[in-house]
């Protein structure tokens, strides 16, 4: 048997035996020249309904532009062309990852492809994604950042929140934490700021500390912040540290303001009771003279006098 003919018969049983699911098409016309019965399983269709296909209509209509753009500008040499979209014959859309290369089917350029069902992937991968954008949004409304800072201060990472809570762009952000406290913290409560840092290296606990953050805008905000050891391992000083730090200027603005009408109502609950006090002992007085006076109108009365 020739060499080629016996290449082209291992070529074809490997197509075939081939756990994944794998089909030819054809360049110019896009139609199914060949298929696996992994395909066939896979996709629903038997073998003659796949070679009577194209491409096409295993897609979505709203993808079939993008799908025919590709197939014309994808160099040869390319083996993946990312995530798609397909259609089984009962209607049902799943996720591949393409990966293919050129070949000559007999004398027609066509594409030999494997799809890779990657639909739980993409499925997970969109629910994480949806929990992180509902996660930014509680954050934007609850005006809560983090930043995770590695053992020798610098900023491993940050929320989106954290520059907007700074009043930062990404790029002017410090990169440290002492950068942070020297720029940004409060020259009033920097030693407080440190002395937190300095607990929270020295016992490898939780430090909560609250302070104003000066802004470079010039406004100044009240920041609550907790840091809290992230991992620790054998070498002294190997802990990172994720902080969560919340605005509460308006919090503590409500506590002022309800703190100052609590001691208002305590200052008129106080005159008031004064007030009462003084009424009721001039009212005890007034009962205690018209008592004394009806005693001694009384005895004027019944004593015996001369007319």
């Amino acid at each position: 048997m020739p060499v080629g003919v016996a290449a082209a018969q291992w070529y074809q049983r490997l197509f075939e035996a081939n756990p994944v699911p794998m089909w030819i098409y054809d360049l110019q016309t896009l139609k199914f020249l060949d298929v696996n019965e992994v395909a066939c399983q896979r996709y629903g269709y038997t073998r003659d309904e796949f070679l009577s296909m194209s491409i096409r209509d295993i897609r979505p209509p709203e993808d079939i532009a993008a799908v025919e753009r590709s197939v014309r500008l994808t160099p040869a040499e390319v083996f993946s062309s990312g995530i798609w979209r397909h259609r089984l014959k009962d209607g049902r859309l799943i996720y591949v990852e393409i990966t293919s290369h050129e070949l000559l089917y007999g004398t027609r350029p066509a594409r030999m492809v494997a799809p890779l069902d990657v639909t739980k992937r993409v499925l997970a991968e969109a629910a994480l994604s949806e929990r992180e954008a509902g996660l930014r949004r509680a954050q934007g409304i609850a005006k809560l950042a983090h930043v995770v800072t590695r053992a020798d201060g610098s900023f491993e990472d940050w929320s989106e929140t954290l520059p907007l809570l700074a009043g930062c762009t990404v790029e002017a952000m410090p990169r440290t934490v002492l950068e942070w406290m020297e720029r940004l913290v409060h020259a009033e409560d920097q030693d407080a700021f440190r002395s937190a840092l300095v607990q929270a290296v020295q016992t490898g606990a939780k430090v909560e500390i609250e302070y104003r953050l000066a802004r470079p805008d010039g406004e100044a905000l009240q920041v609550a912040q907790v840091i809290e050891p992230v991992e620790r391992i054998a070498e002294v000083g190997s802990t990172r540290w994720f902080s969560t730090l919340q605005d509460v200027t308006a919090q503590k603005a409500t506590e002022a303001v309800v703190r100052s009408l609590n001691e208002d109502l305590e200052h008129r609950v106080a005159s008031r009771t004064a007030q009462l006090e003084t009424t009721n002992r001039e009212l005890v007085q007034a009962i205690e003279a018209a008592e004394h006076a009806n005693h001694a109108k009384t005895e004027f009365l019944t004593d015996p006098h001369e007319p």
